[in-house]
């Protein structure tokens, strides 16, 4: 089983590794990253933003919010648990944070465009865990705020990435970057990227009213459970939430066919139909062949829940991080900082705790063929002599049925004879030689 597992989620962690590793580790041999290191102290801080160095996107926050959201899309993962919980208000949480500070900077003009983009991209990575617990049935009872929360989240995302590639890119000052960005390749933020990306927000305005129609309606279910202080939505809201889930997955998928040229562009997530449970099937005491597929692990599941945001994670981080190489950045890498090691620590716990169920799954899931393997010639033997023994028993059950007709019988017989005797008729031997045999 762990090896089906593996196989299923090769393709993804491949994808993410080679992402990040071009991300972090190309630079370090090209020629820019040699130019940097030629220049002056005094040229370097005049590129960019030192406070948005230090604060928005530091070498301590982007490996936090990186370790983050990697322990948390694996505790998404986990289908049969509540392992959603608290994901939304985490994400959420940093979101708002991190897109008020950026508001701030860009009312004020204090980032360049670059900067604006990518620390955009970096907020991403922070809501993508919480975007896939947003459609758990098991983890919406008392996550109102949540739910709420990580909407406002996203439409505010939505409105600033389409400020930055309207209207930022031209009316923010450069500071001395070249406005380069990474689509597999090397790009100008002022050129042909500028008109897809717009492109692509441009589609997904049409996806904006039917996200604050179904995510407040979703806020709105999980408050009133928690008003109601019950751990299980009861019938009707499962009837509810079936049904705004169900709309919200139509309007992408066809949003998502519309647009599937730019699929790659904006790390929106998709899950898959095997999701949407109907209120017959979550009450059904037999599990049906998707809560059977929800329960178990399975390879498309793994892919939809686990290898989707990988493949969207690792290009986000490949976002990052060349754009910052491109356009001679310099943000802060002193982790002695609290600023910075903050932020990397709670990363570091939060993909332990994201790390160790899966661990633990894993290795239960071998130990569990492993056992089935070793037991399977003991229950064939078993097998075997249950059936003898079942034989053995019908046998004499035949055997004790043929004795008991005889007794009866016998006991006929001797009854007819008491009789005769009152009576005073005598029996001819023959007669009774015949009735005995």
């Amino acid at each position: 089983m762990f090896s089906r597992h593996a196989r299923k989620t090769t393709i993804p962690l491949v994808l993410c590794t080679f992402f990040i590793f071009a991300s972090f580790v190309s630079d370090h041999y090209s020629g820019d990253f040699r130019d940097t290191l030629r220049g002056a102290v005094d040229r370097r801080e005049e590129i960019g933003n030192s406070s948005a160095a230090s604060d928005l996107y530091g070498l301590g926050m982007r490996l936090g919010l990186y370790f983050q959201g990697l322990g948390m899309i694996l505790l998404a993962g986990q289908p049969n648990k509540r392992c959603g919980t608290g994901l939304k208000l985490v994400g959420g949480g940093i979101g708002l944070a991190m897109l008020s500070s950026w508001t701030i900077f860009a009312r004020q003009k204090l980032f360049s465009p670059c900067e604006a983009a990518l620390i955009l991209f970096l907020i991403s990575t922070a809501i993508i865990p919480a975007e896939l617990s947003l459609f758990k049935p098991i983890a919406i009872p008392g996550e109102g705020l949540g739910v709420l929360l990580l909407v406002t989240v996203k439409l505010w995302l939505h409105i600033s990435y389409f400020w930055t590639f309207a209207e930022l890119y031209r009316t923010l000052p450069r500071l001395g970057t070249p406005n380069r960005i990474f689509f597999f390749a090397n790009v100008s933020i002022n050129g042909w990227f500028r008109k897809l990306m717009l492109a692509q927000l441009s589609l997904a305005l049409l996806h904006v009213p039917s996200l604050v129609y179904i995510g407040y309606g979703l806020g709105g279910i999980a408050l009133k459970s928690w008003l109601e202080r019950t751990t299980e939505l009861s019938d009707h809201d499962k009837r509810e939430f079936h049904y705004r889930s169900k709309k919200y997955n139509n309007i992408r998928g066809k949003l998502d066919a519309i647009a599937n040229i730019t699929k790659g562009l904006m790390p929106t997530l998709r899950l898959s139909d095997t999701q949407w449970l109907t209120p017959d099937e979550m009450d059904s005491p037999l599990p049906s062949t998707l809560q059977k597929r929800l329960t178990a692990i399975p390879g498309a599941m793994i892919m939809d829940i686990v290898g989707l945001p990988l493949i969207s994670f690792g290009f986000t981080i490949a976002i990052v991080e060349k754009t910052i190489a491109w356009n001679h950045l310099s943000p802060v890498t002193d982790l002695q900082s609290p600023g910075q090691l903050i932020p990397l620590v709670t990363g570091i716990a939060i993909l332990f705790n994201g790390i160790v169920p899966v661990f633990r799954t894993c290795c239960l899931s071998s130990t569990d063929d492993f056992s089935e393997r070793e037991e399977a010639p003991g229950r064939q033997h078993r097998g075997s002599s249950e059936a003898g023994d079942v034989e053995m028993e019908d046998t004499a059950g035949k055997q004790d049925e043929s004795r008991r007709e005889r007794e009866r019988v016998s006991d006929e017989i001797s009854e007819g004879s008491r009789r005769n005797v009152e009576a005073g008729v005598i029996p001819k031997r023959g007669s009774v030689e015949i009735q005995e045999v």
